[in-house]
Formats: C-alpha cells, sequence, structure tokens
C-alpha cells in the first residue's frame, strides 16, 4: 500500500468514530429517557383509536413506528417529513394483510349451488317474517353478482307464479 491510500483509510475509520462519538453525545445530551418518553407519549396518543382498530395492529403499528434510529435519538416516525397518526392509522389497516384465522377456507361454490343457497336462506328470511325487500338484502354476500341477482329474482317469480311457499 502507498502513503496515499493509508491515509485515506485512517480518515476513513476516524471519519466513522467521529460520527460513533456525535452520537454518543447526541444520547447523553438526550438521555435514554428523551427517546423512552417520546415512546410513552406516542404509544398514549394510540389509545385514542383504541375502539376503531385491533389491539394488536396497534401494537404492531406502535413497534414499527417506535423503532429507533441506529443512534437511538430519533424514532422512525419522528424522520418523516410529514406525519398524521389518523391518517397513518387509516393506511396501515388498509395495507394490512388478513391473518390466518380470518382468510375464508371454504370451497368456491358454483354459480347454481350460490343460487340454491341464496334462495334457501331467503325462504327462511321471509318465513321469519321479513319483507321481500329485507330479506334480499340481507341473503346478499361479498360474491353477490347481477347475474345471480336476476337468477335468484327470476326463481322467486316462478315460484310466486307456481304458488310454492
Amino acid at each position: 500500500m502507498n502513503q496515499l491510500t493509508i491515509i485515506q483509510n485512517e480518515n476513513i475509520r476516524l471519519h466513522k468514530e467521529n460520527i460513533a462519538l456525535r452520537a454518543e453525545l447526541s444520547v447523553l445530551k438526550l438521555g435514554k429517557s428523551g427517546i423512552e418518553q417520546r415512546q410513552i407519549k406516542f404509544k398514549k396518543s394510540l389509545k385514542d383509536y383504541m375502539g376503531s382498530y385491533r389491539v394488536d395492529m396497534l401494537k404492531d403499528f406502535y413497534e414499527y413506528w417506535t423503532e429507533p434510529n441506529p443512534s437511538c435519538t430519533k424514532m422512525r416516525y419522528e424522520l418523516e417529513k410529514t406525519w398524521d397518526v389518523k391518517r397513518r392509522l387509516e393506511r396501515w389497516a388498509r395495507n394490512e394483510k388478513p391473518r390466518k384465522e380470518e382468510v375464508n377456507i371454504a370451497p368456491k361454490l358454483s354459480q347454481s349451488e350460490r343460487i340454491v343457497r341464496y334462495y334457501s336462506n331467503y325462504k327462511e328470511l321471509l318465513r321469519s317474517g321479513l319483507s321481500h325487500d329485507e330479506a334480499m338484502d340481507s341473503v346478499k354476500d361479498h360474491e353477490y353478482t347481477w347475474v345471480e341477482d336476476r337468477l335468484l329474482r327470476d326463481k322467486i317469480t316462478m315460484d310466486n307464479v307456481k304458488g310454492v311457499k
């Protein structure tokens, strides 16, 4: 190695050491308790949303956004240019993947099987005293399509013509 390379390596080492010393000084000035106090304050700000979001989601949100930077002077959320807890929570909830226990593992039904299921649910709701419109609104689920709506209405109409109860 030549003399220039040795000097450059030494400068790099000193620069890294300088950064580490500054970080230590920041921690000493602010104190660990400074970041811990801000974590507590952040946690208290999330308590307002306890009724709106699941506790485990809020816990994940808290753990992610309170992660400290390498020098332990700031948390992840403090490094953001803009910050609004309400908006961040809304986005977090929208982006959250469904948990295993929430995933629907029921087999896919064919359209004719769904019509039969909708129709039997509809008839049961009519027997329980609901009106036609209330029963129709109640049988629909997230898979309900306009085609199924048409087929179900046709089946109900045919039964009414035949006098089936």
